[in-house]
């Protein structure tokens, strides 16, 4: 299976929209969902998969409901930390929001999220040169 760092799967998703029950787990205790990215004018629709998720939390400010802007989450902030057990996820939708999780596994386009420590997605990702 191929891999992508935990910087590179919160820069791709940094901004993304999904649907308002995106994080709604699984019976089987997963969470996927496509999101939406635009980028120098171009879509692209990535697959995101939570496996296992566990301590699921949902915070927000009763007067911001969940359901605004055409019942869409967009990710404004996304933080990623892997753990001894696996990994854990915060996301700022909005910026009025909170979600929060355990799970085992990450996957971004069938590609499996990999390496140590942790990164913090809250601005337009650096410009790289290759």
């Amino acid at each position: 299976m191929a891999e992508v760092t935990v910087r590179t799967f919160c820069e791709t998703l940094y901004c993304a929209l999904t649907r308002i029950d995106a994080f709604t787990p699984t019976p089987e205790g997963d969470i996927a969902f496509d999101a939406h990215v635009v980028r120098a004018g171009a879509a692209f629709r990535h697959r995101v998969h939570f496996t296992r998720v566990s301590d699921l939390t949902v915070r927000h400010d009763r007067s911001n409901d969940l359901g605004s802007d055409e019942d869409r989450l967009e990710l404004s902030v996304i933080e990623v930390e892997r753990l001894l057990s696996g990994w854990r996820v915060w996301l700022n939708p909005w910026y009025l929001h909170e979600i929060e999780f355990r799970c085992a596994d990450i996957s971004l386009d069938d590609a499996e999220v990999s390496g140590t420590g942790r990164w913090l997605q809250d601005e337009l990702p650096a410009r790289r040169t290759v």
